[in-house]
């Protein structure tokens, strides 16, 4: 083969590379699309299926509702999507209906004392009844045996409850009143850079 075809050859076999690379970034970038339409589609079948007359508010369903999934420390968002409403028509019934809002709030806090006591409870330390299983090497046979399992108190739990709950801070502020005198003796002139 001569130099000429030879060079021909390779030039052509990077056209075909540098063609391959095109048609395959092409064919990625209409995978990209196609499933940027069928995504769009989708939606608009969510939006079609979410449109329609709008959800009434229940008095007798609605607070009960969402106090308990308060309670479990559910966030607004997800109450709403649980309920089949928007977030934003949630807000307009704790305006428009205050005992609804009151029912949150009362979630809430349910939930918030839930919390408190479990950190009391692992602030102190605590003991709870377990199961140990153990097993005979030898005969193959298991034993469960009831074990009271001891949980030492938690001091890193108490000082972010006393930061976060009870407002402790670990830093002082100082105030001081009056006007302030620093002296320096011929001695200590060296000290100073």
């Amino acid at each position: 083969m001569s130099k000429d075809v030879k060079q021909d050859v390779t030039e052509d076999e990077e056209l075909t590379t540098r063609q391959l690379a095109k048609l395959k970034i092409k064919a990625e970038l209409e995978q990209i699309e196609l499933r940027n339409k069928i995504l769009k589609e989708q939606l608009k079948k969510k939006r079609k299926a979410m449109g329609g007359r709008p959800i009434k508010y229940d008095p007798l369903i609605h607070p009960e509702l969402i106090e308990a999934l308060a309670r479990k420390g559910t966030i607004k968002e997800d109450i709403a999507e649980r309920m089949g409403i928007t977030k934003s028509t949630l807000y307009l019934w704790f305006e428009k209906y205050p005992k609804l809002s009151d029912a949150y709030k009362k979630g809430f806090e349910g939930q918030k004392e839930a919390a408190l006591s479990t950190y009391y409870k692992k602030m102190h330390g605590y003991e709870e009844l377990e199961d140990k299983v153990f097993c005979d090497v030898k005969t193959g046979k298991t034993t469960v045996v009831p074990v009271i399992k001891k949980h030492a108190p938690d001091s890193t739990l108490l000082i972010f409850m006393m930061k976060n709950i009870y407002g402790w801070s670990d830093k002082q502020d100082l105030n001081i009143d009056g006007p302030i005198n620093i002296n320096i003796d011929k001695d200590d002139s060296g000290l100073i850079s």
